[in-house]
């Protein structure tokens, strides 16, 4: 057993003047009388008393000491177990942006995050690492909540790949690179379970959830993150001058359904802020749409395709690309996709949730139910020193 604030151990030093206060009391004072045949009667009923009234001071000290060491035990609150080590691991990649529920995946993953730092006991430490287009450890091992709380909320979405494998190489100590400042040490996480907050939506999530190489997959713990919900995205949209007329741009626009229904929508496309005919989209269901166009456009032309369709994805429903610059025609005449575009990772526009994230984001709990084991010691020490008192001042007993 493990104590959360051992120093108040040394509490249980207040037993010696308690022990040497009884022993002054229970010393009986010597008196010389003129006779004592006063006293025959008082003490033939003196003899007569229970065992009790005999050993009652020994028993009132023992009692005291006994309730000192559980006021002293209680201040100390004893923890039941070895202390935990965990590793926080939120997914902030491109799909936990998703509004399938509110306000986001990403918003119910650090709240459930929050909760599980908040049942932490004193002894608990744990850390905080981020996992989307790039990897960061943003706390290392602490037990201050408020700091792992805070490191949490600075979490902000990306519109990248999530980067779990990397992630949870740094947890498993399979790797010395920790990529950021945050960290204070070069030997990884030194964690003993790992809860992973995700939505799943990575190519590789069955290779993680059976990877036996370096650590037992019991200690990891998934968090699952929102619902299977249905998406319909443009993954692509690529634009190079036209080889004929190097006044011509050609663009590539591809759209894509991930859901087990069809769709039928209007895709708009603009060219620096002009209108083009909308062009009529067809999906079956978990199919893909391409479709090419041609038109004349300046250097730095910014073209914009955006899906006239609502789901729970709003930002790979739109994309944005820049036409090269003539001058480049020969050199370059691929796309130059500019910092606007919204996703660059189609697979995270897949919503739908795989199978194997054991642990929905409402099941993890806050605090504990019931008083803590420091309480109940507390109350029984209260109610042991005012049964102790009534029985030594003979409330209930003559």
């Amino acid at each position: 057993m493990s104590f959360a604030h051992p120093l108040a151990l040394l509490w249980g030093l207040l037993a010696i003047p308690l022990v040497l206060l009884y022993w002054r009391r229970m010393r009986v004072p010597r008196e010389v009388v003129a006779t004592d045949m006063f006293w025959q009667q008082a003490f033939a009923e003196e003899h007569t008393r229970s065992t009790w009234q005999r050993w009652r001071h020994g028993m009132s000290l023992a009692v005291q000491l006994g309730l000192l060491l559980l006021a002293v035990v209680a201040l100390a609150e004893p923890l039941i177990g070895r202390p935990r080590r965990i590793a926080l691991v939120l997914d902030n990649s491109a799909s936990m942006n998703a509004t399938d529920v509110a306000p986001s995946r990403l918003a119910v993953a650090k709240e459930a995050a929050k909760r599980l730092i908040d049942s932490l006991r004193p002894c608990d430490r744990a850390a905080v690492i981020t996992a989307g287009e790039s990897v960061a450890v943003r706390c290392p091992m602490t037990n201050d909540r408020q700091r792992l709380r805070a490191a949490v909320n600075a979490t902000r979405p990306t519109q990248g790949a999530t980067r779990l494998l990397d992630a949870l190489a740094i947890v498993d100590r399979r790797t010395t690179q920790i990529p950021n400042d945050f960290a204070a040490t070069s030997t990884g996480i030194d964690s003993d379970e790992t809860y992973i907050f995700t939505d799943g939506n990575i190519w590789q999530i069955r290779r993680l959830m059976t990877d036996n190489a370096a650590v037992s997959v019991a200690r990891r713990h998934w968090v699952r993150i929102g619902t299977s919900a249905e998406n319909w995205s443009i993954t692509q949209l690529n634009v190079r001058r036209s080889p004929s007329d190097p006044q011509q741009v050609t663009a590539l626009v591809e759209v894509q359904c991930f859901a087990d229904r069809p769709i039928e929508c209007q895709m708009l496309i603009t060219l620096d802020d002009e209108p083009l005919p909308a062009i009529p989209v067809s999906l079956a269901p978990n199919g893909r749409y391409k479709h090419l166009l041609t038109m004349p456009a300046a250097s730095g032309a910014r073209l914009v395709a955006t899906l006239g369709w609502t789901d729970a994805l709003a930002s790979d429903n739109q994309k944005t690309a820049i036409a090269p610059a003539i001058d480049d025609f020969g050199v370059s005449p691929s796309a130059s996709l500019s910092e606007e575009t919204p996703c660059e990772a189609p697979e995270e526009s897949d919503l739908r949730l795989p199978d194997g994230l054991d642990i929905a984001a409402t099941e993890i709990q806050a605090k504990q139910t019931g008083l803590p084991l420091w309480s109940w010691l507390l109350v029984v020490t209260v109610l042991g020193m005012v049964t102790q008192w009534c029985l030594y001042q003979r409330r209930w007993l003559d």
